[in-house]
């Protein structure tokens, strides 16, 4: 009952949505407060530093990844399969340097790569995905000159099971009132 109410969603956000095609990817912004031109062009230098960098990497997120939606968002970045796309957040593009925005992009490209592949992500094998993407974004990390162990990204296990349920009662405070948030952590905790 509920898919078509999101596709439908998703239709008329893609209607209204500012567009333009970069490097074989589409490019959405469905955040109308923001300017499409800048974040368009900041996600497409992320693109063109990835296929400067990596060509074969960025011909497999051409292949992978057929869209980026920017819109306001609680992460960075994510992988939505059911939309065929990545979503970025329009204040990490916003905010990020360029070389964060292009791992961000590529750790979610290796989320639709596996996904792809038939690889579907569940509370047994999320900790082996998220290592694998974060492998990735630590490959092209290192292409762009960084040291692999200064990026401090293998220090927390951010996809155990406990920190995302902590990370998403952050989230449900930010928006509903306490008492919604202790009842949501009393029927749904892990």
């Amino acid at each position: 009952m509920m898919l078509p109410l999101r596709y439908a969603t998703v239709f008329v956000l893609d209607r209204r949505a500012q567009r333009a095609s970069c490097a074989g990817v589409w490019l959405f912004n469905w955040d109308r407060d923001s300017d499409h031109n800048v974040l368009f062009r900041k996600v497409a230098e992320a693109l063109e530093l990835i296929r400067e960098r990596d060509p074969r990497r960025h011909a497999r997120l051409a292949r992978d990844v057929p869209r980026i939606t920017l819109t306001k968002s609680q992460t960075p970045g994510v992988f939505v399969p059911k939309f065929g796309g990545v979503f970025l957040d329009v204040l990490h593009v916003s905010n990020a340097s360029l070389h964060q925005l292009s791992l961000t992009v590529v750790h979610e490209a290796m989320h639709a790569r596996l996904h792809r592949a038939g690889i579907r992500v569940d509370s047994a094998n999320r900790g082996r995905i998220e290592r694998l993407c974060l492998e990735q974004e630590i490959r092209l990390a290192v292409t762009l000159g960084y040291d692999a162990d200064a990026l401090g990204k293998t220090d927390e296990p951010y996809w155990d099971e406990e920190v995302r349920f902590a990370r998403r009662l952050n989230e449900l405070r930010a928006v509903f009132p306490e008492w919604y948030v202790r009842a949501y952590r009393f029927f749904f905790r892990p």
